[in-house]
């Protein structure tokens, strides 16, 4: 497998490919951190609050393997307490 599946949610929505929210795939051939996912798919860091992987929270340097299922929410999304080492956007 060497793609990720990833989900934009809210404003972030604009950045999908059909402009929904809607998971969609990203050729994805080896381990990246988040933040090349993002910049391979346009999403500016400011625009992010918690990306999740894997239906966990992940710091802004962690790692994206090919197969991963990524869900990406921005900055007008709350987020939990325990999270907050875990916000891109601070």
């Amino acid at each position: 497998m060497s793609h990720v599946i990833v989900k934009f949610t809210g404003s972030l929505r604009e950045y999908a490919p059909d402009g929904t929210d809607a998971p969609f795939r990203v050729e994805w051939p080896e381990d990246r951190p988040v933040e090349d996912l993002l910049k391979t798919t346009g999403v500016p860091m400011a625009m992010v609050q918690v990306v999740m992987v894997n239906n966990r929270a992940v710091p802004p340097g962690a790692a994206v393997a090919p197969g991963d299922r990524v869900c990406v929410f921005p900055v007008e999304y709350a987020f939990f307490a325990d999270w907050v080492h875990m916000r891109f956007n601070r």
